[in-house]
């Protein structure tokens, strides 16, 4: 069946599968808004692409907290403004990039 897929539906199935592991939450921990914004912004953007399916929630965990300690403004701006800006979509790129530098390492 896979082999008959175009590309781009390949790409969508897979993407799909991430998006279904992000949607998975710890029984009585639900997640913050800014941090599904910035989780979902990731998934949108292809950032979790190259992820293997199960190394998904393992990526999440160590994004956000990257996040939180390195570039806390970003959830900051995203809770205040309710929304992702240039100035911290720009942000979040470059700090997705550092991240992911070391989290395959």
């Amino acid at each position: 069946f896979a082999t008959d897929l175009d590309e781009s539906t390949k790409k969508q199935l897979n993407r799909g599968a991430r998006a279904m592991e992000l949607m998975k939450q710890k029984q009585y921990s639900p997640m913050p808004f800014e941090e599904q914004a910035l989780m979902i912004y990731a998934l949108n953007s292809g950032v979790l692409d190259d992820i293997d399916v199960k190394e998904v929630l393992d990526f999440e965990k160590n994004l956000l907290q990257y996040i939180r300690n390195s570039a806390p403004e970003i959830l900051v701006g995203i809770h205040e403004n309710k929304l992702i800006s240039e100035d911290a979509e720009k942000a979040i790129k470059k700090q997705i990039e550092n991240f992911k530098q070391t989290f395959r390492n």
